[in-house]
């Protein structure tokens, strides 16, 4: 029997919630808008049908955010990437508007720097101290050296022209910005980002500590595909002897 406050039937708290808030996912008859293709919609639609809780689709958005943000600072295959950037001569530091539109790096596996004549050379990374501490610090010339501070990089020498310096590795991938975008996130990484959130409602909304102890393991078992997709894709395919 109704209460009065609530409809009887799953159908009907749908199309009630759907008449009353902007919700993209569900139809005002209860049905889904969600078409299956890797977007941030699907994963919230998918994850709100799994609960059966179409009143939980603010937290679950607030969720997913919340799981990409924790697995950012794991290493998969997808985000890897570029930052690139110009120098400027006489100018030894680059942040803020000099790396506008481009990755935010969390991990440098290497650093190169190019003239336009295609002449390459390795930038060593160093303490922003040992900078600090060098007696001439506006000598000009072919950097050799970096630094990284705050969300910025220091070079030395100083620039004495226009160079190339390009970084390779771990980047911060965010989240899609609207329903309709897509990244790797909610793409490559879906059940894990999924299975994440999922966990995190349980612990912090739900209370629900045998759907915690599920998402647990299909969290591992994403995490570990994953991982063991990186290694392969890393892999040479070739098992070599290791001298010690």
């Amino acid at each position: 029997m109704s209460s009065g406050l609530f409809p009887d039937s799953t159908a009907q708290v749908k199309s009630a919630f759907a008449a009353t808030v902007d919700n993209p996912l569900i139809m005002a008859d209860g049905t889904s808008t969600d078409d299956g293709s890797p977007t941030l919609l699907r994963m919230v639609n998918q994850i709100v049908d799994e609960l059966d809780r179409p009143d939980l689709e603010g937290p679950v958005r607030n969720a997913i955010r919340h799981a990409i943000g924790f697995w950012q600072r794991e290493r998969f295959a997808f985000n890897d990437g570029i930052l690139e950037f110009q120098t400027v001569p006489g100018k030894a530091g680059y942040g803020g508007a000099d790396l506008a539109g481009q990755n935010v790096m969390l991990a440098i596996d290497s650093a190169v720097l190019l003239d336009d004549d295609g002449n390459s050379w390795v930038l060593r990374n160093v303490p922003i101290a040992d900078l600090e501490a060098v007696s001439d610090q506006t000598q000009p010339g072919l950097p050799t050296f970096y630094a990284k501070f705050s969300e910025g990089y220091r070079l030395f020498p100083v620039p004495d022209q226009v160079y190339t310096v390009r970084f390779t590795g771990h980047v911060r991938l965010g989240a899609p910005a609207t329903d309709a975008d897509t990244n790797a996130w909610v793409d490559e990484a879906y059940d894990l980002i999924a299975a994440y959130a999922k966990r995190y409602l349980a612990l912090h909304r739900l209370k629900d500590a045998s759907l915690k102890q599920a998402m647990d393991t299909a969290v591992q078992e994403a995490s570990t595909s994953l991982k063991g997709l990186a290694t392969t894709m890393a892999s040479t395919g070739v098992v070599q002897s290791y001298d010690l």
